[in-house]
């Protein structure tokens, strides 16, 4: 027990002395964001699933928040001309969570409007990311970056361990004790999401954080750094495409929203330790070998889908894995990710933000592309070819991509 004690102490020292006040406060107020996450990634789609029973309906929910993504990227940063960014944070965080209870709330009323909802969810969302982006290029320093990750994405993990399965069982404990709807519960559960951004947004409000301007907002530029990051960019978003399979999956072929929580939670358990390790141990060739065991990995998750299609030991293997890979790209791309962004602005005050907005406008590319391979699929062929051969393609063309980017790109960490 006192070597536990030991342990914890020395590890709370070290991030005190490695962590920046401002990134330590960007850290809690991420935190509360990791808990809201698994209730929107995750619950919204079963919602829309449920509200429809359809795939092209649930690709055009996640089509229409993709495209309005780089759009509030760009609206955010005209208003950081004239704005603080502690006020503009605050205004994509509330548009988020409230738009998210908007989706819930009258979605199910009208499956029609639930394209128009996805996009101003994604609006917001867009708004809550460029500021959150932007802070953090500002706020962290190269040494301890990859730290600073660590510590997210485990404490993502272990928000993904108790919320599927608190949020997923209460869901189906309505239908059995009669004592609320799923709606109701819907409901509930997004209400929470409005109250913890609203807590994200306190968090940064009262930071110590100066005056941000950013000098462009976009650029155009055909250097070959600017082309790797969004080749790069463009590969995440692919992987990012089909994030909303796995909901749709387990509904369809594994069970309810229970079942749904049991197995993301099953997912998140398998990374989490793993995911600090790395961050406290992380040197300079960690971030390519995550990289590209990322994509191996995210590709054998979908071929585990294709060679048994429709049952549920398949969507199984293939939620626990894509978990895995998503998470280990995560953390091995953000790092990258800012510190090409490093050498890109080469000094240039203010410029940051021009690079935020380029690359989260070629990622919403790369995502936009998943979901499209997958709609051909479906409404050319068939929807069980869109759910199970569209990903092949798409982690083929993924690997393709991340390979090629450690090969060519002459980058080190």
């Amino acid at each position: 027990m006192q070597r536990i004690f030991i342990f914890f102490r020395s590890e709370i020292v070290y991030y005190r002395e490695r962590v920046a006040e401002n990134a330590r406060r960007l850290i809690v107020s991420n935190i509360l964001r990791t808990f809201a996450n698994p209730l929107m990634g995750i619950f919204l789609n079963a919602f829309v699933w449920r509200a429809t029973g359809s795939l092209l309906a649930l690709s055009e929910f996640n089509a229409a928040q993709f495209a309005c993504l780089p759009i509030a990227f760009y609206v955010n940063g005209l208003l950081l001309k004239k704005v603080h960014i502690k006020k503009t944070f605050a205004l994509g965080a509330l548009l988020a969570g409230f738009s998210s209870l908007a989706l819930v709330f009258f979605g199910g009323r009208s499956p029609g409007l639930i394209p128009v909802l996805g996009g101003i969810w994604g609006f917001g969302n867009g708004m809550y990311w460029g500021n959150r982006n932007y802070l953090e290029l500002k706020e962290t320093a190269i040494e301890w970056r990859a730290y600073f990750y660590g510590i997210l994405n485990s404490l993502s993990s272990l928000a993904n361990i108790l919320m599927p399965i608190l949020a997923g069982w209460f869901i189906v404990f309505g239908h059995y004790s009669h004592l609320y709807t799923a709606e109701h519960a819907y409901w509930i559960l997004m209400g929470s999401v409005c109250v913890l951004f609203i807590m994200c947004a306190h968090i940064i409000w009262n930071g110590g954080y100066g005056t941000i301007i950013p000098e462009r907002i976009s650029r155009l530029s055909v250097r070959p750094i600017f082309n790797h990051r969004r080749k790069l960019q463009m590969a995440a978003g692919l992987l990012d495409g089909t994030a909303y399979l796995p909901a749709l999956l387990i509904l369809r072929f594994a069970g309810n929203e229970g079942i749904l929580g049991n197995i993301s939670a099953a997912a998140a358990l398998c990374t989490m330790i793993a995911l600090y390790i790395y961050g406290r141990r992380a040197n300079k060739t960690s971030g390519r070998r995550s990289l590209r065991g990322s994509a191996l990995l995210y590709l054998a998750s979908t071929l585990a889908l294709l060679l048994i299609p429709g049952t549920a030991a398949s969507v199984i293997v293939y939620v626990v894995l894509l978990g895995v890979a998503e998470s280990f790209s995560g953390v091995a791309t953000s790092p990258i990710f800012l510190n090409l962004i490093d050498k890109e602005n080469a000094g240039e005050t203010g410029a940051g933000y021009s690079f935020i907005f380029d690359s989260e406008l070629f990622l919403n590319i790369g995502r936009l592309i998943g979901i499209g391979i997958i709609v051909i699929f479906a409404a050319f062929i068939s929807e069980t070819v869109g759910l199970f051969v569209a990903p092949v393609i798409i982690a083929l063309l993924h690997v393709g991509i991340v390979s090629r980017f450690l090969q060519r790109s002459g980058y080190v960490e």
